[in-house]
């Protein structure tokens, strides 16, 4: 039975490019909502092929360009055997500690219950084979995903970014929380995209590099509520909430709504602390990264009020915390970069 299943192997993998995420052509869109199943498209840092596809699996090969990266996600409901071999290149895993994959080696699991998140340190080829049509099956909210995600890359490096870095950040701390498989794969894509509502706020604000006054503020905060309408009109409307609420804080400060305690999801209030992190270690035009220590203290200082307490302490301890941020922030072209509100 083990060997049938094993045979049959399937890998909740989505290639991603630098982004974090695969960025398809309009070409490719077009072609996913055509009548012809979609069988190939191109990343950023990249490609997905579709091999061959019969009785339910699937055959895929994955190529990634060097710093392209790729993710195992868990889903609810899901129990098959999964397994992507390497077939060239190098990766090193950025969500845990493992010794990095070379060719030849095979990660498996039956089914995911963690997120991983790898990275390419030359270019790889990786095979999967897939015993549920994992491919198609995903290719709407996957497609979803990549236009809002171009959406924040186009209109701001560094709020791209800084989106990855708060996904891989809230996704460690979802699983130290012990949220399940189908909650961490939301609290995912919920950070992934929780400023994708600042595509809708004017590009003068964004980059203003001073303090905003009290009516751009005020334009500035509808953000989360702007992203909750975004994702809500494609296939990724689980992840509003998170997104809606992420500058909610414990004690009502936080905005749209001033929400207090157990009214934030779970999701959101991780979102929040992973947010506050990143902005606190990340250097920018008027404020200096400070550092891991500094960014905990002040976290630690902030829990009863603004954070749990339980999530802080959790966060504090993850093992990667103190590891070299795998992601670093690009200046844009005359050193603009997007306002933290």
């Amino acid at each position: 039975m083990e060997s049938d299943a094993r045979r049959k192997c399937a890998e909740r993998l989505t290639a991603k490019g630098a982004g974090g995420l695969p960025e398809t052509s309009d070409s490719d869109l077009e072609r996913s909502s055509a009548s012809a199943p979609l069988r190939s498209f191109d990343t950023r840092y990249g490609s997905v092929e579709l091999l061959s596809a019969g009785d339910g699996v699937e055959v895929i090969r994955h190529r990634i360009a060097r710093g392209g990266r790729f993710g195992m996600v868990p889903a609810g409901g899901w129990t098959a055997f999964e397994s992507v071999t390497v077939l060239s290149g190098r990766l090193h895993c950025l969500s845990e500690e493992m010794a990095p994959l070379v060719p030849g080696d095979t990660v498996s699991a039956w089914p995911v219950v963690r997120p991983r998140i790898f990275e390419a340190d030359e270019d790889t080829v990786l095979f999967h084979v897939a015993s549920e049509p994992v491919f198609q099956t995903g290719s709407e909210e996957l497609a979803a995903l990549q236009t809002l995600a171009r959406e924040v890359a186009e209109r701001d490096g560094y709020t791209h970014e800084h989106c990855l870095r708060v996904q891989n950040l809230a996704a460690a701390l979802g699983g130290a929380a012990g949220l399940p498989p189908e909650r961490i794969r939301w609290l995912m894509y919920g950070a992934l995209l929780h400023d994708v509502g600042k595509s809708r706020v004017p590009a003068d604000l964004i980059r203003k590099p001073g303090p905003l006054d009290t009516d751009e503020r005020a334009v500035m905060r509808q953000h989360p509520s702007w992203g909750r309408e975004m994702v809500s009109a494609c296939h990724l409307g689980q992840a509003g909430p998170i997104i809606e609420q992420h500058h909610e804080r414990l004690d009502g400060s936080g905005y749209p709504y001033g929400l207090h305690g157990d009214e934030i999801t779970v999701e959101a209030q991780i979102v929040a602390i992973a947010d506050t992190f990143d902005a606190i270690t990340t250097t920018r035009s008027y404020h200096l990264a400070e550092s891991v220590e500094a960014a905990v203290a002040e976290l630690r200082r902030c829990a009863g009020t603004l954070f749990r307490p339980d999530l802080v302490e959790l966060f504090a301890a993850l093992p990667d915390l103190y590891a070299p941020k795998p992601i670093r922030p690009r200046r844009r072209e005359g050193g603009d970069e997007a306002h933290p509100a």
